[in-house]
């Protein structure tokens, strides 16, 4: 390790060691409150979204949000909530290391917002139902009813399901990890490389058909791949390993044009 990195890694510590200053953090509280905008400052939007979670700190604020609380019970809200309701999982997923959940959830947060909702009132969407996929954002967002469409709205949902079952094998969240998984990805779109069997493999291909998703959306014939893609999904099969070793050449093409 060079003399130069070794001090830009002293620097950057010493910067994330300093403590934010709470006219920083309030500035940032109020555009996200008006806006659903987060900093790109990784601290600051964490302490925004713990403030957003934690409640209104204006005594007046929490005296009206305790009396909205109390005409959502009137209306048949959830009493003994067994978890975190729709909004705290959002506010949640806005911090996720994953992007598949992150970027979503911080789009439905503008779109809310923009709609006139307040993500830092405890009674915002606290009636409405949580998805059983862990995508909240996309949940919020009406992925399924804008995005998807037929013939693959069970296969979305089945990949849905595998992004929570993958989340749940990766166990390394590191930023190394992560650019590990971008590089893996490019290669498959820009090189025609596959990684090898593993979670990297999975998490690239469920990257990959996520995006033919919405090319499909976009009016692209993606029939053939969005096949290949469904019978890697679901296991080792008779077709399992010819289709593995067609997805490459397709992705390429998709993305270059080259054959």
């Amino acid at each position: 390790m060079s003399t130069r990195t070794r001090r830009v890694q002293r620097l950057t510590h010493r910067i994330h060691s300093l403590p934010l200053q709470e006219e920083t953090v309030q500035e940032a509280f109020e555009l996200f409150q008006h806006w659903g905008e987060l900093p790109t400052n990784d601290r600051v939007a964490e302490a925004v979204v713990q403030r957003a979670l934690a409640g209104s700190k204006d005594e007046e604020d929490k005296v009206v949000a305790a009396a909205r609380a109390i005409r959502v019970i009137l209306d048949g809200g959830p009493t003994q909530p067994s978890g975190p309701n729709l909004r705290e999982r959002l506010l949640e997923q806005t911090l996720s290391t994953l992007p598949a959940l992150r970027e979503p959830a911080r789009l439905a947060c503008r779109i809310l917002s923009a709609k006139g909702g307040d993500l830092t009132d405890p009674t915002f969407l606290a009636n409405d139902p949580v998805p059983e996929h862990m995508a909240v954002g996309l949940h919020c967002i009406g992925f399924f009813e804008k995005v998807v469409v037929t013939p693959y709205k069970a296969q979305a949902r089945r990949l849905l399901a595998r992004y929570d079952d993958l989340r749940e094998r990766r166990a390394d969240a590191s930023e190394a990890w992560h650019e590990a998984m971008l590089d893996a990805a490019m290669a498959l779109r820009f090189e025609g490389v596959m990684p090898e069997e593993g979670l990297l493999r999975d998490l690239v291909l469920a990257d990959f058909e996520m995006e033919c998703l919405l090319r499909h959306r976009q009016g692209q014939d993606v029939a053939e791949v969005m096949h290949l893609l469904d019978r890697v999904s679901r296991g080792d099969d008779a077709e399992h390993d010819e289709a593995i070793a067609k997805i490459p050449a397709i992705a390429l093409s998709l993305t270059t044009g080259r054959t």
